[in-house]
């Protein structure tokens, strides 16, 4: 999966239309209420709240999807039935009874993110809606992977330039989601805002952004999510598994060129005042030696 660039575009593409092409006929059985295919699977599998065997119940399930996602490549978003038939598994197992079963949908989710940061520059108008639409719920690790894969792949061209002003401004729609973060009722999503902010404004000083490989996804996969680790596991051990796949993007996030942070010292003065209006207990969620009032000037 690191390597899927190296992969030709035509066997990507033929990969992805076969996938799709399957998860439409699925989808449009579903539609036609037959009693059969992955809509019905899906279902029966989701209603399973005790550990099942290998190929059956929601593990299996969810693991499968977030194959079926890395395989539909970001092609995905132009298939609606595929798409929303995903949104909706996602939501169901985030009612699941087990906990366990609760804690596979953010690695679903960061899978979705990562096909979406595949969508070509040209495509804006996938890219505005997908983006529009991922970045409504940014809980549980989502706001932070979307932040990650926007600004790990932009460049440190001049926002007031004329090909910025007709392409996806990526660096404006992560901080603006940071900023929207920091708003949030919900506190754990407001501590990731803060730790967002820390680590990007962390590169004063800086007077060029890192160079980036731009054809390197910056979401990293949950690798066991694929390997068979996490279908093979007993539900047991499988809670530790998930805690060690649990890695925010944080650290792999880029710092702002010092032109970047001029140029949108607005935005960033205003989240960094709702962060500290907001009283967010700096010792758990920044470094030793870090505080809200004077990690930004």
């Amino acid at each position: 999966m690191d390597n899927s660039n190296c992969i030709h575009l035509d066997h990507r593409q033929a990969t992805s239309d076969f996938v799709l092409n399957f998860l439409d006929r699925q989808c449009a059985k579903a539609a036609s209420s037959k009693s059969s295919g992955l809509h019905h699977i899906a279902q029966a599998a989701l209603s399973t709240e005790e550990e099942s065997e290998p190929g059956e119940g929601p593990i299996w399930l969810l693991s499968t999807i977030a194959s079926l996602i890395i395989l539909s490549d970001h092609y995905l978003f132009s298939h609606s039935r595929a798409f929303k038939f995903i949104i909706w598994l996602a939501g169901s197992a985030l009612a699941h009874q087990r906990s366990v079963v609760r804690a596979l949908v953010p690695h679903l989710w960061s899978c979705i993110v990562f096909v979406f940061a595949r969508i070509p520059d040209e495509d804006i108008r996938t890219k505005e809606s997908v983006f529009l639409f991922l970045s409504q719920e940014p809980g549980g690790g989502i706001g932070s992977a979307l932040v990650a894969a926007l600004l790990n792949v932009s460049t440190t061209r001049a926002s007031s330039s004329a090909e910025q002003v007709v392409s996806f401004d990526a660096v404006s729609r992560a901080l603006k989601l940071v900023y929207d973060m920091a708003h949030t009722s919900n506190r754990h999503t407001s501590s990731d805002s803060l730790l967002l902010l820390h680590k990007l404004i962390s590169g004063v000083g800086a007077p060029h952004a890192p160079a980036l490989e731009l054809s390197a996804s910056p979401v990293k996969l949950p690798i066991p999510l694929f390997d068979g680790s996490v279908i093979t596991a007993g539900w047991d051990r499988l809670k530790s598994i998930l805690r060690s796949i649990h890695c925010p993007p944080i650290a792999e996030l880029r710092n702002l060129s010092e032109a970047e942070i001029i140029h949108h010292r607005t935005l960033l003065r205003s989240t960094w005042a709702q962060l500290a209006r907001s009283r967010i207990s700096c010792d758990r969620c920044l470094p030793v030696g870090t505080s809200v009032r004077t990690g930004y000037h």
